[in-house]
Protein backbone atom coordinates (compact mmCIF):
# COMPACT_ATOMS: atom_id res chain seq x y z
CA UNK A 1 0.00 0.00 0.00
CA UNK A 2 1.37 3.24 -1.28
CA UNK A 3 1.95 5.93 1.54
CA UNK A 4 -0.58 8.45 -0.11
CA UNK A 5 -3.63 5.50 0.25
CA UNK A 6 -2.18 4.83 3.52
CA UNK A 7 -2.39 8.32 4.66
CA UNK A 8 -5.56 9.01 3.08
CA UNK A 9 -7.06 5.66 4.87
CA UNK A 10 -5.85 6.80 8.25
CA UNK A 11 -7.47 10.63 7.58
CA UNK A 12 -11.06 8.64 6.90
CA UNK A 13 -10.32 7.01 9.92
CA UNK A 14 -9.93 10.08 11.65
CA UNK A 15 -13.13 11.63 10.23
CA UNK A 16 -15.19 8.87 10.63
CA UNK A 17 -14.08 9.03 14.56
CA UNK A 18 -14.72 12.80 14.64
CA UNK A 19 -18.46 12.24 13.26
CA UNK A 20 -19.07 9.06 15.33
CA UNK A 21 -18.20 11.48 18.58
CA UNK A 22 -20.62 14.62 17.29
CA UNK A 23 -23.61 12.36 17.01
CA UNK A 24 -22.63 10.42 20.20
CA UNK A 25 -23.15 14.33 21.80
CA UNK A 26 -26.46 14.85 19.31
CA UNK A 27 -27.86 11.82 20.78
CA UNK A 28 -27.38 12.28 24.14
CA UNK A 29 -29.10 15.66 23.53
CA UNK A 30 -31.78 14.08 21.89
CA UNK A 31 -31.02 16.41 18.85
CA UNK A 32 -32.13 19.24 20.11
CA UNK A 33 -30.13 22.39 20.71
CA UNK A 34 -30.59 26.28 20.08
CA UNK A 35 -30.92 27.88 16.51
CA UNK A 36 -29.70 31.36 15.89
CA UNK A 37 -33.48 32.36 14.83
CA UNK A 38 -35.07 30.89 18.42
CA UNK A 39 -35.53 34.02 20.07
CA UNK A 40 -38.72 34.08 19.55
CA UNK A 41 -39.22 31.12 22.13
CA UNK A 42 -38.60 33.47 24.72
CA UNK A 43 -41.71 33.92 27.00
CA UNK A 44 -41.10 37.42 26.49
CA UNK A 45 -41.62 37.20 22.95
CA UNK A 46 -45.47 37.17 22.77
CA UNK A 47 -45.35 40.73 24.12
CA UNK A 48 -42.70 41.90 21.90
CA UNK A 49 -44.47 40.76 18.54
CA UNK A 50 -47.91 42.05 19.97
CA UNK A 51 -45.53 45.69 20.13
CA UNK A 52 -45.22 45.06 16.36
CA UNK A 53 -41.69 43.06 13.61
CA UNK A 54 -39.18 45.80 14.41
CA UNK A 55 -38.93 44.85 17.91
CA UNK A 56 -39.43 41.27 17.74
CA UNK A 57 -36.37 41.67 14.65
CA UNK A 58 -34.00 43.75 17.03
CA UNK A 59 -34.88 41.44 19.77
CA UNK A 60 -34.15 38.40 17.46
CA UNK A 61 -30.38 39.87 15.95
CA UNK A 62 -29.46 40.87 19.68
CA UNK A 63 -30.10 37.06 21.03
CA UNK A 64 -28.34 36.37 17.79
CA UNK A 65 -25.51 38.08 17.92
CA UNK A 66 -24.96 38.43 21.27
CA UNK A 67 -21.20 37.59 23.10
CA UNK A 68 -22.50 36.12 25.98
CA UNK A 69 -25.05 33.27 25.49
CA UNK A 70 -28.47 34.91 26.30
CA UNK A 71 -30.34 31.67 25.85
CA UNK A 72 -30.84 30.27 29.05
CA UNK A 73 -31.48 33.92 30.77
CA UNK A 74 -34.29 34.81 28.61
CA UNK A 75 -35.62 31.17 28.80
CA UNK A 76 -35.23 29.62 25.62
CA UNK A 77 -35.75 25.87 25.17
CA UNK A 78 -33.54 23.96 22.76
CA UNK A 79 -35.40 22.57 20.19
CA UNK A 80 -34.96 19.65 17.61
CA UNK A 81 -35.37 20.92 13.82
CA UNK A 82 -35.63 19.14 10.78
CA UNK A 83 -32.72 20.73 9.58
CA UNK A 84 -30.78 18.45 12.40
CA UNK A 85 -32.57 15.90 11.44
CA UNK A 86 -31.96 16.18 8.09
CA UNK A 87 -28.14 17.25 8.58
CA UNK A 88 -27.84 14.18 10.58
CA UNK A 89 -29.40 11.66 8.72
CA UNK A 90 -26.57 12.73 5.71
CA UNK A 91 -24.29 12.72 8.02
CA UNK A 92 -24.89 8.80 9.09
CA UNK A 93 -25.06 8.55 5.05
CA UNK A 94 -21.52 9.91 4.44
CA UNK A 95 -20.52 8.06 7.79
CA UNK A 96 -21.20 4.56 6.06
CA UNK A 97 -19.82 5.62 3.08
CA UNK A 98 -16.41 6.44 4.72
CA UNK A 99 -15.94 3.68 7.69
CA UNK A 100 -15.19 0.35 6.81
CA UNK A 101 -17.09 -1.03 10.37
CA UNK A 102 -20.63 -1.63 9.59
CA UNK A 103 -21.19 -1.46 13.26
CA UNK A 104 -20.12 2.13 12.63
CA UNK A 105 -24.09 3.37 11.59
CA UNK A 106 -26.77 2.14 14.03
CA UNK A 107 -29.15 1.70 11.51
CA UNK A 108 -32.01 1.76 14.26
CA UNK A 109 -30.64 5.35 15.28
CA UNK A 110 -31.48 6.32 11.25
CA UNK A 111 -34.69 5.08 11.63
CA UNK A 112 -35.66 6.88 14.40
CA UNK A 113 -34.35 9.88 12.99
CA UNK A 114 -36.16 9.16 9.56
CA UNK A 115 -39.25 8.93 11.36
CA UNK A 116 -38.84 11.95 13.90
CA UNK A 117 -38.22 13.92 10.37
CA UNK A 118 -41.13 12.69 8.30
CA UNK A 119 -43.31 13.37 11.51
CA UNK A 120 -42.33 17.28 11.12
CA UNK A 121 -43.08 17.70 7.64
CA UNK A 122 -45.94 19.92 6.87
CA UNK A 123 -48.25 18.88 3.73
CA UNK A 124 -50.27 21.06 1.51
CA UNK A 125 -51.85 20.55 -2.29
CA UNK A 126 -50.19 16.98 -1.68
CA UNK A 127 -46.67 18.59 -1.49
CA UNK A 128 -44.29 18.16 1.97
CA UNK A 129 -41.85 20.94 2.70
CA UNK A 130 -40.34 21.23 6.58
CA UNK A 131 -40.25 24.60 8.09
CA UNK A 132 -38.64 25.64 12.07
CA UNK A 133 -40.50 24.71 15.05
CA UNK A 134 -40.88 28.38 16.48
CA UNK A 135 -41.56 31.37 14.48
CA UNK A 136 -38.20 33.76 13.65
CA UNK A 137 -37.99 37.34 12.50
CA UNK A 138 -36.10 38.60 9.54
CA UNK A 139 -35.57 41.48 7.44
CA UNK A 140 -38.79 39.90 5.58
CA UNK A 141 -40.85 39.98 8.48
CA UNK A 142 -42.00 37.51 11.19
CA UNK A 143 -42.47 33.83 9.81
CA UNK A 144 -45.08 31.78 11.37
CA UNK A 145 -44.02 28.32 13.12
CA UNK A 146 -43.72 25.35 11.01
CA UNK A 147 -44.08 27.58 7.76
CA UNK A 148 -41.83 25.27 5.19
CA UNK A 149 -38.74 27.62 3.78
CA UNK A 150 -36.70 26.12 1.60
CA UNK A 151 -33.04 26.40 3.95
CA UNK A 152 -35.16 23.62 6.19
CA UNK A 153 -36.25 21.33 3.76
Amino acid sequence: MSRAVAGRLALQDEVAKAAQELLTLLKAAEWTGWDPYDALLSPAAPRLLAAGTPLARVFTQAVKRSPIGLRAVLAIPQTRTAATLGYTLQAYGGLGAVSSDDATVDKSEVLLLRQRAMRSRVTSDGHSAWGLPFAFASRFGVTPQDRPNVVTT
